[in-house]
């Protein structure tokens, strides 16, 4: 998980985590991400911002129990406990409504970043060390009502939170993952499972796939229920077409 969480989401880039709507494997995989995060990291920045109100506290908490047991196995009980409690109140959890909530979360949070480092150096580089993990759950929810209600203004509500997302990103060191619903794909899509049989591409339409950095797709065999982790686009063509199987 580790060597999945620094290649697929690195420093200062977005990854978009995408998969069937109804499956919440890609919640879960997230949240394995921020626990990760979280042991080797624990007095970084972690933000989830959550557009369903669907967040699942308890099963966040055992998950990232599961972590801290396997770092600290020699730790006795009360301190590994400790070490848990502090590490959730240090996830900053956010309750967004609609695109425009989105927005005006993110300009909140690039201001409490400016105001506490009193600078903007950009970093392009994505070797930097990580200063925090954002994620958002969920994007796709987000804009497809606001491009429900007016399409080309959905996708310019889009366009202009992406690449203030980005902005963000690169600025402070943060490595965001949003999570979104795949739509069923045709054999004419660019950007789409490599497998016949998943038939699934990321939602909200190819201009989304140009305002982010890595796009990924969790599918799950239907004959073994193996899960495979499948890196749709990679700006930098690096990693494009690598897979993970996973249960």
């Amino acid at each position: 998980m580790a060597a999945v969480f620094r290649d697929i989401f690195p420093s200062s880039r977005i990854s978009v985590l995408t998969g069937h709507a109804h499956d919440d494997i890609k919640s879960i995989f997230a949240m394995h991400a921020l626990a990760e995060f979280l042991v080797a990291n624990p007095t970084r920045t972690a933000i989830w911002i959550d557009s369903l109100g669907v967040f699942q506290g308890f099963l966040f908490r055992d998950i990232l129990k599961l972590h801290f047991c396997r770092q600290y196995e020699d730790n006795k009980e009360v301190e590994l406990d400790e070490k848990l409690e502090k590490a959730i109140e240090s996830v900053q959890f956010i309750r967004v409504f609609d695109a425009t909530g989105l927005q005006e979360s993110m300009t909140e949070l690039e201001n409490s970043f400016a105001n506490a480092t009193n600078q903007t150096t950009t970093v392009d580089d994505t070797d930097q060390e990580m200063r925090g993990l954002l994620v958002i759950d969920s994007i796709s929810a987000t804009y497809s009502r606001a491009m429900a209600n007016d399409q080309p203004m959905g996708h310019a509500y889009m366009e202009i939170f992406l690449k203030l997302l980005g902005r963000f990103s690169r600025t402070y060191n943060i490595t965001s993952m949003l999570i979104s619903s795949s739509v069923t794909s045709s054999p004419a899509d660019v950007v789409r499972s490599q497998f016949d049989s998943v038939a699934q591409k990321p939602s909200l339409g190819s201009t989304f796939l140009y305002l982010v950095d890595f796009c990924t797709l969790i599918s799950r065999d239907p004959g073994s229920g193996v899960y495979v982790f499948e890196i749709l686009a990679d700006r930098w063509r690096a990693t494009e077409g690598h897979l993970l199987y996973f249960e």
